[in-house]
């Protein structure tokens, strides 16, 4: 232990002192559940889940943290936070760590954050890691830890280090004697994922040899290979990636378009294998070209100022008084606007931008032809903006 935290008595204290753990469901951090526990402190686990764990395996960790008898549990969202923090730095920067390594591990500190941040709910000041006494994570956790606080480090695979050489065959007997069974992957390596990729150390790699069949985490075997690469383009805005275009080429009944305008365009639109484009996103369509011809391809294009009207007809009630029902009216007569738009489209032949904008010009002529209330001097609604 890199500094000296206090240990627990059932004669000297009344309950045992709480310990936050950060904790992945692996052999390292499952060993010391209950290794803290024996050692009498409380254990509070911390999972921050920073990508790469599907559903089944984070209700996993959180089953294995009850059942190694955590005190507590809590899982944190960390993909976004390591998305904005280091992936997006890293595609800017164009290199790697060295000229090669994309540090995989960059999750590291914000896995200490999130430590620390339950640490703080809990009123404790001791946080543990299941880092050991060979690599650079204990560097990365420790220091970490130490930058952001006055906090004590408990590290256990760093300490029975110390006396057992064969640290993961100690671990997996540790458990297998108190009852806990080990996943057959643990007993050989330690798996670490997230958004930016997959990490594995234990086994084959431990030893200095050639990494065995067991060792795979994202990668296929070379007889799996597909025949022929595959190339995909990314959308890149101001050095961010924003969008991967095979989206276009994928077979789907529905393409909703958001977030990001002009994404139906000449170079799009010959790959679309969609029945209907119905998006939240602004101005879709490039040009009213591509409108006329997705009309001549049957493709149904739902408007798109007509679908995400919603907010303009919110904002609007908050001019006399925001009524929360009469919104809810209001966002309902989008469906039935919608079906206006396609029964013009399909009576005149039209397509269904030409129908909304003909139906939204007649609406406005009506609204510009009608006397509006005033109050005293002032009108309560101009309804369009005038010209100074």
């Amino acid at each position: 232990m890199n500094q000296t935290a206090p240990t627990c008595s059932s004669t000297s204290e009344p309950s045992p002192a709480s310990v936050v753990l950060a904790f992945s469901g692996g052999l390292d951090t499952s060993f010391c559940i209950p290794w803290l526990i024996e050692h009498g402190y409380a254990v509070h686990t911390v999972f921050a889940n920073t990508g790469g764990v599907d559903t089944e395996e984070r209700t996993y960790i959180e089953q294995r943290a009850a059942e190694l008898g955590a005190t507590s549990h809590v899982t944190i969202a960390g993909g976004p936070a390591l998305w904005d923090k280091f992936v997006r730095p890293f595609v800017w920067a164009g290199e790697g760590y060295q000229g090669q390594y994309p540090l995989l591990v960059s999750d590291r500190y914000l896995i200490v954050e999130a430590s620390l941040q339950r640490a703080d709910e809990l009123g404790t000041r001791i946080i543990a890691h299941g880092c050991t006494g060979m690599g650079n994570d204990q560097v990365r956790f420790d220091l970490s830890v130490k930058s952001l606080g006055d906090y004590h480090i408990l590290a256990p695979i760093r300490e029975i280090q110390k006396e057992h050489p064969a640290v993961r065959a100690y671990e997996q007997a540790f458990l297998e004697q108190r009852g806990f069974a080990v996943r057959a992957k643990q007993k050989s390596y330690t798996i670490n994922e997230n958004l930016l990729g997959v990490t594995l150390s234990g086994g084959e790699v431990d030893r200095w040899q050639a990494p065995g069949a067991g060792a795979r985490g994202w990668c296929a075997a070379r007889e799996q290979w597909p025949a022929s690469p595959l190339q995909v383009r990314l959308q890149f805005e101001q050095g961010e990636a924003v969008a991967l275009d095979d989206i276009y080429d994928v077979d789907a009944d529905v393409y909703s378009p958001c977030a990001l305008g002009g994404t139906v365009n000449e170079q799009t639109l010959s790959r679309l294998k969609c029945k209907v484009i119905c998006g939240a996103a602004n101005n879709q369509l490039a040009t009213d070209a591509i409108g006329d011809e997705l009309a001549g391809r049957g493709i149904l294009y739902a408007p798109d100022y007509a679908v995400n009207s919603g907010g303009v007809m919110n904002v609007s009630l908050e001019i006399d008084g925001y009524n929360r029902e009469r919104a809810m009216r209001m966002m309902r007569t989008i469906y039935y606007n919608l079906g206006r738009i396609f029964k013009i489209a399909d009576q005149d032949s039209i397509p269904t931008y030409k129908a909304a904008d003909r139906m939204a010009e007649e609406r406005i002529a009506i609204i510009g032809r009608t006397k509006l209330p005033t109050m005293g001097q002032r009108t309560r609604f101009l309804g369009r903006l005038r010209s100074q």
